[in-house]
């Protein structure tokens, strides 16, 4: 008996039970979005860092299975990086 009164004082409308269940939604893709966004740049990263190296530029390296490796393990580390600072700065701004 006492829970729709509660219910019923917490939200004196429907409408506004409504509003408030479409805001958590809304903000739930709002943050998933900007979880995407920032996969995408550090995705993008790794693909202008690889674009660079896979231009036909004559170099020393180009032969180099260890430049190769490290150049791939570096870039992706470097993503997971970026990626891990913007969620880390996310949390700490609330974002998340």
């Amino acid at each position: 008996m006492a829970q729709p009164y509660i219910f019923q004082t917490l939200f004196p409308s429907p409408q506004d039970y409504i509003n408030i269940e479409l805001d958590n939604h809304r903000n739930q893709l709002i943050r998933l979005e900007l979880m995407l966004t920032a996969a995408t740049f550090a995705v993008g990263l790794i693909a202008a860092i690889s674009g660079i190296f896979g231009m036909n530029l004559h170099n020393k390296n180009e032969d180099s299975y260890g430049v190769f490796v490290a150049t791939a393990v570096g870039s992706s580390l470097g993503a997971v990086i970026v990626f891990s600072a913007i969620v880390a700065f996310c949390k700490t701004r609330g974002l998340f």
